[in-house]
């Protein structure tokens, strides 16, 4: 085995691994890099020159490793993506939202259009955890829970020449909306594993909780505005979840809090796939119940077309992003034979 790493080493974003076996290429993750000055793409010449890609694996949706999917993609039609169907739909939504943002950049030219990503959808092939999937004919990857948001995987590679091990981002601490990474013991020969925050303590995240509901209430009671930026995948339900908890409990008083942009879209797909969630959060969604909205929390929609998909049930909703790339999405997968 050769590797190679095109992005995502020695950096943060642009996570993008290449695997030479034998005569084939395997490709870990695809993504850019967002803000760091320098090329927003990975170093795909390199992959080209060492003899191209004949499968994707994907772990999760956030955009440093999956936001130029649709550029290798295209240079390499033939390759099968695969990733968990939760994170099909969350990379369909985030890439759909990458084409608006780069359409409205008059003075950039777009990395890729609505035809690339169409492509690109068109070639994943939904794998569910822990379903050994053969791969390239003689290999065999198995999806298991990481964590970090809903989908994660950590990828479980047997090659002829090796078992790799490549865990994308993960969390080992149980979320409000996701279980934490949940593998066996395995025995690689080689382990990529993301480490980001490798060198850092990390709060105790209950105490963390207690904190952000202090100053929340310390702020409600002061007549304050309160503005919170979170990320709309993963961080923004977590922030959602606990508010709404705090006014259950009466840890905050009953004031109406509003949820903006695309953390609207993902709740949605949260709602579609109960079974990547918390088994609690997973119980009351298929009870019929509004996992993140309550009385007091509730979406904001600024436009009238905006208002319309807001009513459309989330059937009709799912149907929409299917129909934006016109593919129908992939269910079933090939289990291998008994032994």
């Amino acid at each position: 085995m050769k590797f190679y790493f095109a992005g995502g080493a020695m950096e943060v974003g642009g996570s993008c691994v290449y695997v030479r076996v034998g005569d084939r290429g395997i490709l870990f993750d695809s993504g850019i890099r967002q803000g760091s000055g320098r090329d927003p793409l990975p170093d795909f010449r390199a992959i080209q020159l060492l003899g191209g890609v004949d499968a994707i694996l994907v772990s999760h949706a956030h955009m440093d490793h999956t936001g130029s999917l649709p550029v290798i993609s295209k240079a390499f039609p033939q390759a099968p993506i695969y990733m968990t169907p939760m994170t099909e739909m969350l990379t369909r939504i985030l890439l759909a939202d990458s084409l608006k943002i780069m359409d409205r950049r008059e003075d950039e030219i777009p990395y890729y259009n609505e035809d690339d990503v169409s492509g690109m959808l068109a070639r994943i092939v939904p794998v569910h955890y822990m379903v050994p999937f053969k791969v390239l004919g003689d290999m065999i990857m198995t999806l298991y829970p990481a964590g970090h948001i809903a989908g994660a995987a950590c990828i479980n590679l047997e090659t002829p020449e090796g078992t790799i091990l490549y865990t994308g981002d993960v969390s080992v601490q149980t979320q409000r909306t996701i279980e934490g990474m949940r593998i066996p013991k395995l025995r690689p020969d080689v382990m990529i594993m993301e480490s980001t925050y490798g060198n850092r303590l990390h709060a105790n995240r209950q105490a963390e909780e207690i904190r952000m509901v202090q100053l929340l209430a310390d702020y409600i009671r002061e007549g304050k505005k309160i503005l919170i930026p979170a990320f709309a995948l993963g961080r923004a339900q977590e922030v959602l979840l606990i508010i709404r908890s705090a006014i259950q409990k009466k840890e905050l008083p009953k004031v109406p809090v509003y949820v903006d942009g695309m953390v609207r879209y993902i709740n949605r797909a949260y709602k579609l796939y109960p079974t990547y969630l918390h088994i609690s959060l997973a119980r009351r969604i298929m009870r019929g119940n509004e996992p993140f909205y309550s009385d007091e929390i509730v979406a904001v929609d600024r436009l009238q077309e905006a208002r319309e998909n807001a009513e459309a049930s989330d059937e009709e909703y799912m149907r929409e992003i299917y129909d934006t790339f016109g593919r129908e999405p992939v269910s079933v997968v090939e289990k291998l034979p008994d032994a």
